[in-house]
């Protein structure tokens, strides 16, 4: 079953406002998120905004993703965090110009 993004967001409990972002999933997110992005930050020289934006991104959709995960046991939805953010673009760019950096030495 494909679930579609649009229903999620759309969804009573989100629209009364009872979206949760339970805090213990902060923790573990940000050292994943820190232990797969610092070595690309320290090697390609990756800017702090776009280290930080993603971060914010991606800690701010994943409750989603468990919920969709836990409610319709649809494990393709762990990618939602990050297949969602990516049309804001902010972490891309800066992962753009770090490489852009790094190649071209500027």
């Amino acid at each position: 079953m494909v679930y579609q993004i649009d229903n999620f967001l759309r969804h009573p409990e989100l629209l009364r406002g009872k979206e949760q972002h339970p805090l213990s999933l902060y923790i573990p997110l940000i050292l994943a998120f820190l232990i797969v992005v610092t070595p690309l930050w320290l090697i390609i020289g990756i800017p702090w905004i776009s280290v930080l934006s993603a971060l914010g991104l991606v800690l701010y959709h994943t409750p989603q993703a468990v919920r969709i995960i836990r409610k319709q046991g649809d494990w393709s939805m762990i990618l939602f965090p990050i297949a969602f953010n990516v049309r804001y673009f902010a972490w891309l760019g800066g992962l753009v110009a770090g490489i852009v950096k790094r190649v071209t030495g500027h």
